[in-house]
């Protein structure tokens, strides 16, 4: 069975050594871009034979530049220009909830959690019915595509609240899943919350699409 035209491409796209210029050629046409950047395969294959760079930092809460690129001279600073001009950092394409009191303390907009592979995790506060949470975002800068985590389910929630003895949940974070175990398309959540005496752990799986308890702790 012959190659086809995909195939040879993406051959030779492995081939690029300079993660810059990857992304130009990214950037050259919609047919580059869908193979460089939505191909699980090619994405997995090129990773293997060039380990990532470290191209910037993502802030971590509220602020206008939400990518810091590394500056020269870091060796990286030329890969991190082209990464920056040809993703274009934007949070613009998420949705808008505007459901915040316009005297609210804290910025109606999205915000940085964590960032782990190329993946950040973004939080947008909320309050519905007294209850401080927010709703809960993962976001690949490269192409722009993000994942709407659902809500925490009710039932679940209620069954925090009893096991960390607290009416409500002011004391939260949310960071990816360090361990691993899982493939480059795949992540895992973990929400973290606490009472007076005893904490407790949520996981999201983007596999089942699901919250579930892991485990609640003593303080």
């Amino acid at each position: 069975m012959g190659r086809t035209q995909d195939d040879l491409l993406i051959e030779f796209f492995v081939r690029i050594d300079a993660p810059e210029d990857l992304i130009r050629a990214s950037a050259a046409c919609k047919t580059f871009r869908h193979l460089i950047t939505d191909d699980a395969a090619f994405l997995d294959q090129y990773r293997s034979r060039h380990p990532p760079l470290l191209l910037g930092f993502v802030s971590i809460g509220f602020s206008d530049d939400f990518f810091l690129p590394a500056q020269a001279p870091h060796p990286n600073a030329p890969a991190a220009l082209a990464f920056t001009g040809a993703a274009g950092f934007t949070l613009d394409r998420l949705p808008h909830f505007g459901r915040l009191p316009r005297d609210y303390d804290w910025h109606d907009n999205w915000y940085g959690l964590d960032a782990h592979g190329g993946r950040v995790l973004l939080g947008y506060p909320g309050r519905d019915g007294g209850l401080v949470l927010p709703e809960f975002a993962v976001f690949d800068p490269s192409t722009h595509k993000y994942t709407l985590m659902p809500p925490i389910p009710d039932s679940l929630l209620s069954s925090v609240l009893d096991q960390v003895r607290s009416e409500n949940v002011y004391n939260f974070d949310a960071f990816f899943d360090p361990s691993g175990g899982f493939r480059e398309d795949q992540f895992r959540v973990m929400f973290w919350t606490c009472g007076p005496t005893k904490g407790a752990i949520l996981v999201y799986s983007s596999v089942s699409g699901t919250w579930s308890l892991d485990a609640s702790i003593g303080l």
